[in-house]
């Protein structure tokens, strides 16, 4: 129920292939990732050498989560660009930092982390009040910013989605399958290869 390599462009999951290598040696509980590898069958395996997140066993319904801080981060590159896109996430956070930390984001090739406004072309983040929102940057560089509506609370696990349709032209976000919000967009997104996790 989850598509075939064609549709499924990057499928990560912390209970299958997340190594403390680079794909070698399984990571065990507490021990740094730096490799975590690609399930949709594309070989875009996830990577880290310095800023490692940390496998943590048994957190949610007996499965293990990949645990980032303000710096950690993984990073898959050659995801071939469309201007439609699903993305799901799901994640808690403890604590926020005074920026807004970032879940995902897709970028230009050799930008995964950019902080530059239209290199985070397709993306979700959480501010640091806590409300979820996502972003989308245009062909022409036009930021499209999911409206903040929707409050996460610490502590809890949350299913957040962003769907990117340039069928309907909007670019929509889902927290625990209900709507958060939706905006309008002109059908194309600007190019982006780099997929930044945390």
């Amino acid at each position: 129920g989850v598509g075939n390599s064609t549709n499924n462009r990057l499928w990560l999951m912390a209970n299958q292939q997340v190594y403390v290598n680079a794909g070698t040696t399984f990571a065990a509980d507490n021990q740094l990732v730096q490799q975590w590898n690609d399930l949709s069958g594309n070989a875009r395996n996830a990577t880290e050498l310095t800023n490692k997140p940390t496998l943590r066993t048994n957190i949610v319904n007996g499965f293990p989560v990949i645990r980032y801080d303000n710096t950690d981060r993984l990073l898959s590159t050659g995801l071939a660009t469309a201007n439609s896109a699903s993305v799901y996430v799901v994640a808690q956070y403890s604590s926020l930092p005074p920026s807004n930390p970032g879940l995902v984001q897709g970028s230009p090739s050799g930008l995964g982390f950019d902080t530059g406004g239209t290199n985070k072309v397709l993306g979700m983040w959480v501010n640091s009040a806590g409300t979820s929102w996502g972003r989308v940057v245009q062909t022409n560089n036009t930021q499209i910013n999911i409206p903040q509506v929707t409050s996460l609370a610490v502590s809890t696990f949350f299913a957040l989605s962003n769907i990117v349709s340039a069928t309907s032209l909007t670019v929509s976000q889902y927290v625990n399958n209900a709507i958060s919000g939706t905006i309008a967009y002109n059908g194309t997104l600007r190019s982006w290869t780099d997929f930044g996790i945390g």
